[in-house]
């Protein structure tokens, strides 16, 4: 049987490579990454809870191994239903709008389709509250009048905010977005027009489904796709960081201050009229929108370690409070069953904020973590490996990344995400020979970076690297201070350089002027140390990527790990730079013909540690040697 399907997948493989080009490359890694995919799915039918992590280096094809594998699998059986999910929207677009067209070229009988999060639609229901609202803002009707303009005029007709054609402020999406917390569901005025449902039930006739990590993890939580077998997490390095963000419990200000603005809706006010009760409402509005002003002004950006008290969550927890019984008044007057309908989502909505702030005033979760910022309080569990265990156990699971190993071990992924059981792991090399087109240069006598003549010794370097090189190069940083400060001392020396600096634009727009010009040279910051796929000569790395526990999560990470006897240096710190340095070298060769350096200016790496980073790397040679870098720096 392995023998057969082994065979089956290089065939298969063969046939979608081929509908690409006339002359594919043979890529052996890519049809022994599918034909491992293919073997895992045939073997864990029937079974839940199996896991195959898959690390695969630049260049190997994963998502064509993938597609092929699950395609394959899903034409002998066809009841099988597969999402795969994605880190990135621009990968979601990328699998649903080229790399699936390709492969389901060999495979017509398999239909996919492509899924959002609830909030990237339109609520045409809400779009009318506003549309009734007398107390709406002028910016407010401004932007409710250019969605009526878009919704007439948008060829797509599917509501989604990605296809709105002008800039606005996130919060008056927000006050027409589609949330679970306000559908009213089947009695709906608009819910054969509704914008969501019509996408949701495309999903259902669907065999492979493209999502992101985000919508996976909601799903997770609440139940929002339809049931599946089978579940691809591609960019997997990111999922640890993405369930974070999930199961982070969050209650913003504009969400305290969009129920008052939901009680002054036209059907809220006519059932409070109704009942008798529009003067005690209007008190309770006023209250809550003073107080939600008061108790986010009184907050500090920062972690809450421990319960601290304050008034004005108080007085906003006893609002609500005095809310519902009015709610309940309002509702058991109603006649109209789509005004009950409203008045019951307003105060299970009203009861979860409740909840939520309760929660985070008096910090009921054990080992968690509470914390301010950006206007929100939120909280969230510290060890998500527990979390996860049911997730992984409902289900087949294929992680696959070219970032999944530290020192060519899983296990810092696997203790990350609780991945303990009927877990299978493999790496596969990239294709690319890094060994012969690649370089590693390690610039001699270099101070530590926390020294007062890092950045003059930076300078010093960069340019002495410039002057030697032609083509194209990333210099990235993990300080945009210290990405300005070189910038500004080197940009003048090299007028003949098409420089790009973080900030000055868009990421989209900076990588296309970079694409366009020969000499261009880069600075980029975090966004730019993964996701970017360019014709590079050299990438420096200004500094190790170690992260700075700054963050409430992270500094309450590394504080657990502490607190239980453990290494947070070596559990957290090294395995975290490891995988950040791994993607940042990953710009580099990007094809089998490409020749570069890697230029790594910080010195630590030569400590006894900076072996674990060394052996994450792809194998390439190192030298110290100035001029050993010239041979690698030719273009073409």
């Amino acid at each position: 049987m392995k023998e057969t399907l082994n065979a089956q997948m290089n065939t298969a493989l063969h046939n979608v490579v081929c509908g690409l080009t006339s002359q594919p490359e043979t890529r052996p890694e890519q049809i022994r990454m599918a034909q491992m995919i293919r073997r895992f799915l045939h073997f864990s039918q029937g079974k839940q809870g199996s896991l195959l992590l898959v690390e695969a280096g630049t260049g190997v094809g994963k998502s064509f191994a993938y597609l092929t594998a699950l395609c394959e699998y899903i034409k002998t059986n066809p009841e099988a239903k597969a999402i795969i999910g994605t880190n990135t929207l621009s990968l979601q677009e990328q699998l649903y709008q080229k790399d699936i067209p390709y492969v389901l070229r060999h495979y017509p009988e398999i239909t996919p389709n492509k899924a959002k999060g609830r909030n990237n639609y339109l609520c045409l229901r809400k779009l009318n509250d506003l549309d009734s609202n007398l107390f709406a803002t002028e910016e407010a009707q401004e932007f409710k009048d250019k969605i009526y303009d878009w919704l007439e005029n948008d060829p797509t007709r599917d509501g989604e905010r990605s296809s709105i054609p002008f800039e606005y402020d996130s919060k008056l999406w927000y006050m027409v977005e589609s949330e679970k917390s306000s559908c009213i569901d089947n009695i709906c005025p608009h819910k054969k027009e509704c914008y969501f449902h019509k996408a949701r039930t495309k999903l259902k006739d669907s065999n492979i489904i493209i999502a992101n990590h985000a919508l996976i993890l909601s799903d997770y939580i609440q139940k929002v796709l339809p049931p599946y077998h089978i579940l691809v997490l591609d960019e997997g390095h990111n999922f640890e960081n993405n369930a974070l963000s999930a199961l982070t419990t969050t209650v913003k200000r504009y969400e305290l201050l969009s129920v008052e603005t939901a009680l002054h809706t036209s059907i809220m006010q006519s059932a409070f009229r109704a009942a008798r009760v529009l003067k005690k409402i209007e008190g309770i509005q006023k209250d809550l929108r003073n107080n939600t002003y008061d108790f986010f002004m009184s907050l500090e950006k920062r972690r809450y370690t421990e319960v601290e008290e304050n008034q004005y969550a108080e007085r906003i927890m006893a609002v609500l409070q005095q809310a519902i019984p009015i709610l309940e008044k309002a509702n058991d007057k109603a006649q109209s069953p789509f005004i009950k309908a409203e008045v019951t989502k307003l105060t299970e909505r009203i009861v979860n904020i409740y909840q939520n702030i309760y929660d985070w005033t008096y910090q009921t979760h054990c080992n968690s973590v509470y914390w301010t910022e950006d206007n929100s309080i939120k909280f969230c569990p510290l060890d998500i490996a527990d979390q996860l265990q049911d997730f992984w156990l409902s289900k087949n699971t294929i992680i696959t990344s070219a970032t999944l190993t530290v020192n060519r071990s899983f296990e810092p992924f696997k203790r990350s995400l609780g991945l303990r059981q009927n877990c299978y792991s493999l790496r596969y090399g990239s294709p690319f020979n890094y060994k012969e087109k690649s370089l590693v240069y390690l610039p001699p006598n270099a101070p530590i970076p926390n020294s007062n003549i890092y950045l003059a010794y930076l300078c010093k370097t960069i340019e002495s690297v410039l002057n030697r090189k032609s083509g194209k190069t990333f210099v990235l940083f993990t300080s945009y201070k210290m990405m300005q400060d070189v910038y500004k001392e080197l940009s003048p020396k090299f007028p003949d350089l098409n420089w790009l600096l973080q900030g000055t634009g868009s990421k989209e727009m900076l990588l296309s002027k970079f694409r366009e010009n020969p000499h261009s040279i880069l600075f980029g910051t975090d966004t730019f140390w993964e996701g970017v796929d360019e014709e590079l000569n050299c990438v420096i790395i200004t500094k190790l990527p170690f992260e700075v526990p700054t963050t409430p999560i992270k500094e309450a990470q590394y504080e657990l790990i502490k607190s239980r006897g453990g290494n947070s240096f070596l559990e957290l710190s090294i395995p975290r730079c490891a995988i950040k340095l791994k993607q940042g070298t990953g710009r580099l060769i990007r094809n089998s013909h490409q020749k570069g350096i890697i230029v790594i200016c910080d010195p630590r790496i030569q400590k006894p540690w900076g072996k674990i980073i060394k052996n994450t790397l792809p194998e390439m040679p190192w030298t110290d040697n100035l001029d050993s870098i010239d041979s690698y720096l030719c273009v073409g």
